[in-house]
């Protein structure tokens, strides 16, 4: 509904290809799929590319060296803490991970030439708003690997319930980070798709459920925020149900799946609830 005046904005939906939940949800409602590869399948333990694991998950996922669409690479861990200066390391070992993050971007392309590429969560993005540090000193040091990618795909995972007291802290979340992002954007000529989530990402009520009106309600400031007169492209809805059920073992979530006897059909319920608070009618 409120993607309606953007004609040029889009909806992606990022599935886990190994989940046929997810895969028969993205045939039926014939979404803009987005592929993404986890860093367990692109680095060793020395964070440096590891060419033969990571083409055979591009080999798996997007079977056709000639494929289009959109795709990011999801490392994370130790390397954004250096990226992001909040591990200290020497110049070198800063530079290192830059670079192998160049070097990834740019196998990549090799592999895969017609799809867009870019790293999850890039530009990096600063809670609860972007300090003059972070853009000056933080981005300025990626932007080397900024230059690279196709598009930008800052993380913009809602941290703050949506309750009286912090709607001016998760506008200032918005307005603070998205308009970094259009600026680099705009200064290195890229698209740019914030990812979003449907649970949220704070200590206090990590991975529970937003709130479907809440949730449109934040992806619908993602959209309408302008700089500069330019809006994002669209967003990317990231949403890893095997992996939040399966494989964090969050309290949160073990309570919330505690008396569910139909998985399957329990998550297929509330992802296509989401979806339909937020795709293009």
């Amino acid at each position: 509904m409120f993607i309606d005046a953007q004609k040029k904005q889009q909806i992606f939906f990022c599935s886990e290809i190994h989940n046929p939940v997810q895969q028969e949800f993205v045939k039926k409602n014939k979404v803009k799929n987005f592929y993404i590869f986890y860093q367990d399948y692109i680095i060793d333990r020395d964070l440096n590319l590891d060419k033969k694991k990571f083409k055979a998950e591009v080999d798996k996922q997007i079977p056709n060296a000639k494929m289009s669409g959109y795709a990011a690479l999801d490392v994370e861990a130790e390397s954004v803490l250096i990226l992001l200066k909040e591990k200290k390391v020497s110049v070198n070992e800063y530079n290192r991970i830059l670079n192998n993050h160049i070097g990834m971007i740019r196998y990549a392309k090799l592999l895969r030439p017609n799809v867009k590429w870019t790293f999850y969560g890039y530009n990096l993005t600063s809670y609860p708003y972007v300090t003059p540090g972070h853009e000056n000193d933080v981005t300025v040091g990626t932007y080397p690997l900024l230059k690279e990618l196709d598009f930008l795909a800052p993380s913009m995972y809602l941290q703050d319930e949506k309750k009286p007291e912090n709607i001016e802290k998760i506008k200032t979340f918005v307005s603070s980070n998205l308009t970094l992002s259009l600026k680099l954007g705009k200064k290195f000529n890229k698209a740019v798709y914030p990812f979003v989530w449907n649970r949220y990402h704070n200590a206090q009520a990590e991975n529970t459920l937003i709130n479907p009106n809440d949730f449109q309600w934040y992806v619908s400031q993602l959209l309408n925020f302008t700089y500069n007169k330019r809006k994002v492209d669209g967003v990317i809805f990231w949403n890893s149900e095997s992996y939040t059920y399966e494989v964090s073992k969050n309290s949160n979530v073990r309570k919330e799946y505690k008396n569910i006897k139909d998985i399957n059909k329990y998550q297929t319920e509330v992802l296509q609830e989401y979806w339909n608070t937020i795709k293009t009618k």
